[in-house]
Parts: C-alpha cells; sequence; structure tokens
C-alpha cells in the first residue's frame, strides 16, 4: 500500500514493481496470463495464416442463425463445433463434416477424416469424442484433432451432495478423464504431417496436472499468443478456461481471444496460426 501511494503522489515509476509483482501473482493463483514467451518477438505472421476457432454450442436446437453470426463477423478458416446438430452446418461455400455431435467447417477441402468408436467410453460412462481430420490449407496440410472429453462435474456433485461418500464418484470420474486425455493424444500423435492441432473441448484447465501431463510438446494459445483469462465457460459463480486450441512444434499461435455475446455458458475462442 506504501508504494502504490508513493507511486501515485511522488513517482510514478515506483507503480511498475508493484503492477509486475501484481502480475507475477495474479498467473499461478488466478489463472492471468501473460504471454512471456511472445514478449519481444514479432507479432506479425512470417507467411500465411489459418484462422482457427472452437465452441462448444451445448447442444440447443436453434444455433443455426448465431453461427452463422459467428462465421460473418469472425471469417474463421476452419470452425469445429462440439454438442452440435447436422442442421448448424448447413452453410453454404463450406466443407463440412458431422458426427456424433461433432462438427466441422472449412473453407478449405477435406482431405482425410478418422473417428474413434466410442463404444468403449460409452460403456465407462464417458465421453471421448475423437477426431482426426487432414485439411488442405494454404499453409499445408494440416492434421487437426478435434476433441470433447469427459467433465469432472458429476464427481464434484456428488462431492457436494454426499460429501466423503462421494470421492468414490470423482475418483472413477478422474480416471475416465485421464484415459480419455491419453487416447486423444495418442490420436493426434498418429497425424502423419509436421503441422499438427489439437482443438476442442479438453474440459481441463491448463493448470491442471491432467493438461501438463498429457498435454506436453503442444503450445496452448492463449498462453502464447493472449493476455488475461481467457475465460471459455463462464457461471453464475465462476470463470474458467477448458476449451482449447494447441499447436504442434512446426506451428505457432498469434492471435487468441474469446469472443462475447453468444448464448450459453461456452464462448467462442478464435485464434490466429501460422509457420514459425
Amino acid at each position: 500500500l506504501a508504494l502504490a501511494l508513493a507511486g501515485l503522489f511522488v513517482d510514478r515509476w515506483l507503480l511498475v514493481p508493484l503492477v509486475m509483482a501484481t502480475v507475477g501473482l495474479a498467473g499461478p493463483l488466478f489463472g492471468f496470463n501473460v504471454p512471456w514467451r511472445s514478449l519481444g518477438r514479432s507479432p506479425d505472421p512470417p507467411g500465411q495464416t489459418l484462422k482457427v476457432a472452437t465452441w462448444n454450442v451445448g447442444g440447443e436446437r436453434r444455433r443455426g442463425p448465431e453461427i452463422r453470426r459467428l462465421l460473418e463477423s469472425e471469417q474463421p478458416d476452419v470452425l469445429v463445433l462440439q454438442e452440435c446438430r447436422p442442421w448448424y452446418i448447413e452453410q453454404p461455400g463450406w466443407h463440412p463434416h458431422h458426427e456424433g455431435r461433432m462438427c466441422l467447417l472449412s473453407r478449405f477441402p477435406i482431405l482425410d477424416v478418422a473417428a474413434r468408436d466410442r463404444a468403449d467410453m460409452w460403456e465407462r460412462e464417458g465421453h471421448g469424442a475423437i477426431l482426426r481430420y487432414a485439411l488442405d490449407t494454404p499453409i499445408g496440410r494440416v492434421d487437426l484433432t478435434h476433441i470433447h472429453l469427459e467433465t469432472p462435474r458429476e464427481g464434484l456433485e456428488a462431492i457436494m451432495r454426499n460429501g466423503p461418500r462421494g470421492i468414490a464418484t470423482l475418483k472413477a470420474k478422474n480416471q475416465q478423464r485421464e484415459m480419455e486425455a491419453r487416447l486423444a493424444r495418442s490420436w493426434a500423435n498418429e497425424g502423419p504431417g509436421p503441422l499438427t492441432l489439437v482443438v476442442g473441448d479438453f474440459n481441463t484447465p491448463v493448470e491442471s496436472h491432467l493438461f501438463r501431463e498429457n498435454w506436453r510438446g503442444f503450445r496452448d494459445c492463449h498462453a502464447t499468443a493472449s493476455w488475461g483469462f481467457g475465460f471459455t465457460k463462464r457461471t453464475r459463480r465462476i470463470g474458467v478456461r477448458i476449451d482449447h486450441v494447441l499447436t504442434g512444434p512446426a506451428l505457432r499461435c498469434f492471435e487468441a481471444r474469446t469472443v462475447s455475446g453468444f448464448r450459453g455458458d461456452h464462448r467462442p475462442l478464435v485464434t490466429l496460426v501460422g509457420g514459425r
């Protein structure tokens, strides 16, 4: 407090260490991001880029007009949707794909699609939606893995309802989430090209050990290119960042931001990626 008062009334340069200390603490404690690795680097892409967006639309039946509005306002090159309906992607001029409440819209040709059979995940009451696309884009063939993984919600609700008796449910859900994350990483690794992306609803924040252990080697777009919290899911009580765009070693993220003004508890995440 004394340093802040001195900065306001004596020398404003004294505020610099206070601001730096606040930012440094806000990151570990609250998830506030500073893109340290990108500071001092040119923000301009060295060549052609790809604008990639992801959005969990929540399964609502009347999302078509909002999806068209997102396409018109943000002009993505690739849009992936979770909890979607087939008619959401009836958009003229796009290359669409729909499978199991997972959708993709691409301005560029879809060269190949591989979808993992989810029957084993359903038997375990999990989710585990994993698809891999090969896209023919201006930056080259891009192998994009689109995922929607299990949520910890049921385990957390069991704890809230039943106290210690809910621990078994939470433990089972965490084991399921660990299994799905490993499977998703394995599918992402099988993409044959150097230009790889993993995109979708991970249901996991980057601070969790589950994320760190399974996505080592990929870079999170928000962490690389954006300031702030970047919450992609908001409720009346909390904000979390559980929807991600990850780049492989041959790609770099130059922009990442969420878009407000749409219904639902998830916000669209829009990123700009290109070669290093």
